[in-house]
């Protein structure tokens, strides 16, 4: 990494909110948000959803295009409008999802398979790239407008490939993070095929770290970021070390029991920033809820930081996996936390030895299928 990254502004659609007040109060409350339908899922909230729509409303473009996209667009907007000093002329775009236009793509299917006429607009709206290309078109933003899938690190790799481009002189200023809209009955049933979705009910019914039973929730929305050249005038946090790695996998889902990957991109990411691994206060885990994939990430964490652990935080109890948008989310947070210091909730504990102090450097974690993983190092 060059330089730091400062990051300018958040734009944000959550089942928490759509706003740094009430996605506080939301943390502070502490109250998963899976609501009683079958099956579970963390949904945005009304204000959220409102946003979303209003975003979308007033172009008729915009109604043919897949709930990924009209999310990732909303969030861009509120996270452009809080930007400042800048132009669109000298941005780029790189937002990334998971799986794409995956509701959309499914109704196009179902229409097809129930022999009625296939929509001209199937395809183009159907692209990996139409997120990026579309919140490039929103906001005549000129530069560069690129889509990444990583599966669940794309928002970290999104970041990781912002940072690239401003170094390389490409762009002044990216937009960039993640968008995901997996609540659809192919995703649902993808899941529960792995036999990781969560099946019974709990104070928690997703409990990140827990050895006895996989307790993945899915959760939708989008969390897009502005970033530029630190130091910048206005800046609300900067991303001061990065670090990923892949390791060797022997079939799509697997991962080794030590977590090599994210040992790998946790160091790198610590050294990148020119620290040692007690200089990390807290970590923002990946952690979705699946017994080999949290123990993995454990044991990784004890490689790098020893047997007490900085504080580990996680958002997957109270919003689910939001697949690509999930590292977006854990940057959200750890931002949050930097800021205060401190945890924003007390409601979830993971049992395992950690230390705390105040908070002022988070290391925020995230892998995905393919053995990929990606840590970012944030402060304030």
């Amino acid at each position: 990494m060059m330089r730091p990254l400062a990051v300018l502004s958040i734009g944000s659609l959550s089942p928490l909110g759509s706003n740094s007040a009430a996605i506080h109060s939301a943390y502070q409350q502490g109250r998963p948000q899976f609501g009683d339908r079958q099956p579970w899922a963390a949904r945005l909230t009304e204000d959220a959803e409102s946003a979303c729509q209003q975003a979308v409303s007033g172009h008729r473009a915009y109604r043919h295009l897949d709930r990924s996209t009209q999310m990732g667009i909303a969030a861009t907007r509120l996270a452009w409008s809080a930007a400042q000093h800048l132009t669109n002329q000298s941005a780029s775009v790189c937002i990334g999802s998971s799986r794409g236009a995956t509701g959309l793509w499914e109704q196009n299917h179902q229409h097809f398979l129930a022999g009625k006429k296939v929509s001209p607009l199937s395809s183009p709206t159907t692209t990996m790239g139409n997120l990026s290309s579309w919140v490039a078109q929103d906001l005549s933003i000129q530069g560069l407008a690129v889509d990444q899938s990583v599966t669940c690190s794309t928002a970290i790799h999104a970041l990781i490939q912002a940072n690239a481009w401003i170094c390389a002189g490409y762009a002044d200023c990216v937009v960039t993070g993640a968008a995901e809209a997996p609540l659809t009955p192919f995703t649902f049933a993808q899941m529960k095929a792995l036999r990781i979705y969560a099946d019974q009910s709990a104070v928690f019914p997703c409990e990140p770290m827990n050895r006895q039973r996989n307790s993945l929730i899915l959760g939708e929305g989008a969390c897009i970021f502005v970033v530029a050249p630190a130091p910048f005038r206005g800046q609300i946090a900067q991303i001061i070390g990065i670090g990923f790695a892949r390791e060797q996998i022997d079939h799509p889902v697997s991962i080794s029991d030590s977590g090599n990957a994210i040992r790998q991109s946790m160091e790198r990411a610590i050294n990148d920033a020119n620290l040692e691994a007690d200089d990390i206060d807290a970590v923002v885990i990946h952690a979705p809820g699946t017994v080999k994939g949290d123990l993995a990430e454990l044991e990784a964490m004890h490689a790098v930081f020893g047997a007490v652990l900085p504080q580990l935080i996680s958002n997957k109890w109270l919003i689910g996996h939001a697949l690509a948008a999930a590292g977006a989310f854990n940057l959200e947070l750890a931002i949050l936390a930097c800021k205060l210091g401190h945890c924003p909730y007390s409601a979830f504990r993971i049992d395992v030895p950690q230390f705390s102090r105040p908070i002022s450097r988070v290391l925020v974690n995230a892998t995905g299928f393919g053995g990929n993983a990606a840590s970012l190092i944030v402060t304030v």
